[in-house]
């Protein structure tokens, strides 16, 4: 885990699968700004 990189890349998936959880879903989908869900959207692919 010295890699900085990976370290980055693996915190970002992280943060999709725990972002796209059923229990976290209602905190930002729909919600201001509108985009976010559009965004996190994009990012996920």
């Amino acid at each position: 885990m010295n890699n900085k990189t990976q370290n980055y890349i693996t915190m970002i998936g992280t943060c999709i699968k725990v972002s796209n959880e059923p229990e976290h879903q209602p905190v930002w989908i729909g919600k201001d700004p509108v985009d976010f869900t559009a965004d996190m959207s994009r990012l996920t692919t």
